[in-house]
């Protein structure tokens, strides 16, 4: 599904790489949470898997195309076999719940009728799916922008559904909701991620959430690999690890987290 090797991430004139990875690999159906202190190069990697950031060199390998080697055309089509979910939802607030879920339809659409808002019945009939399954059916009609924070991240759920992914990259996707919400919006990609069978690639800011909501947790430290296992390994010691002894009240869970999934 997804394969790295040698990558190296600079910005700017700095002496130190914002990541740094010999090798990694994410096989399809995996759900995997990657954690470490701010700057740790999360939100990097992530953009790195988007083609956001131009790596300085190494290898990333998506759906089977070298993305780094790969042409413009080459790029879109896996482009559009992976859905995005970002910590500040990135909504068309004018626009209805339902409107902003047949966007997620765009990358198979014809350009000039979806401009004008003209989509078959098919890709309709997809993103209806997508309300519904997000449980969003009695909001369809009303502006994302009247939303609560939990809401919105669920009509962003559902954009990433309706392109019908292989992949789902979710940027810190629930640092902006409180911890109740928080839990609900991870309970709802956890069982999109096991329905439809895809592969689920995320950041999160809390290691206790990675620990409930994840199979697979990669630590992060420098920009580099610096942890990778199941949330079971997860311990105070690998903590320490990763954090260098900080955040580590984070990990000791949350009444809003009740175990793993």
């Amino acid at each position: 599904m997804v394969t790295i090797e040698h990558l190296e991430v600079r910005y700017g004139k700095n002496k130190s790489p914002a990541l740094a990875i010999d090798s990694l690999r994410i096989e399809a159906g995996e759900r995997v949470a990657v954690i470490g202190p701010s700057g740790a190069g999360k939100s990097t990697l992530l953009r790195s898997l988007k083609g956001y950031v131009q790596p300085v060199q190494g290898k990333i390998e998506i759906l089977g195309c070298n993305l780094l080697l790969a042409s413009r055309s080459q790029r879109n089509r896996v482009n559009r076999r992976m859905g995005l979910i970002y910590q500040q939802f990135h909504l068309a607030p004018r626009m209805t719940v339902w409107q902003n879920v047949l966007c997620g339809r765009l990358g198979e659409a014809r350009s000039l009728p979806s401009l004008f808002g003209y989509f078959p019945k098919r890709d309709r009939r997809i993103a209806w799916e997508a309300v519904c399954e997000v449980g969003l059916a009695d909001l369809a009609h009303q502006r994302a922008g009247t939303l609560s924070g939990g809401e919105q991240q669920r009509v962003a759920v559902a954009r990433a559904l309706a392109q019908r992914p292989s992949l789902i990259l979710a940027d810190e996707p629930v640092s902006s909701l409180d911890p109740l919400r928080a839990g609900e919006v991870l309970e709802l990609l956890s069982e999109v991620q096991t329905h439809h069978d895809t592969t689920l690639f995320m950041s999160l800011h809390q290691p206790r959430l990675a620990k409930a909501y994840a199979k697979r947790i990669i630590g992060l430290r420098n920009g580099r690999v610096v942890f990778d296992g199941p949330p079971d390994a997860l311990t105070t010691s690998t903590m320490e690890g990763i954090y260098g002894g900080k955040n580590l009240l984070q990990f000791d869970g949350d009444d809003a987290v009740t175990g793993s999934r």
